[in-house]
């Protein structure tokens, strides 16, 4: 009787114990895009790199989008990274200036940056 019981204890203590896991949501980066008079800008074309040097160069992109009719992308899915961002629609880009995230993405944020283009000559 004493086994018997010790068989029901040890059964419920197992039942009682679960795993809990958290799962985190990779970083996101939102970016919005405007022309100097603040008009949105539909399909500019943005690219993500992870350090100066290859925004500098355009080289080793990381991703890549269109914005929609809205002038807005998201980016998702994203490492925690510290990232570059080049914005273009035809004679318009963000080259007069470089624009980066600041501090590295972390895991569960959605980071939002407005992004102005204009004509350089």
């Amino acid at each position: 009787m004493k086994n018997y019981f010790l068989l029901i204890a040890f059964v419920l203590l197992l039942g009682s114990c679960t795993k809990t896991e958290h799962i985190s949501n990779s970083p996101e980066l939102e970016i919005f895009v405007t022309d100097a008079n603040d008009n949105a800008i539909a399909e500019a074309s943005i690219s993500l790199y992870n350090n100066r040097d290859d925004w500098d160069e355009r080289t080793n992109k990381i991703d890549s989008l269109l914005t929609d009719q809205n002038g807005y992308a998201i980016f998702k899915e994203l490492n925690e990274l510290q990232y570059f961002v080049f914005v273009e629609k035809d004679t318009l880009s963000n080259s007069y200036g470089v624009i980066g995230v600041k501090d590295s993405l972390q895991n569960d944020e959605i980071r939002s940056l407005h992004i102005q283009i204009q004509y350089i000559q």
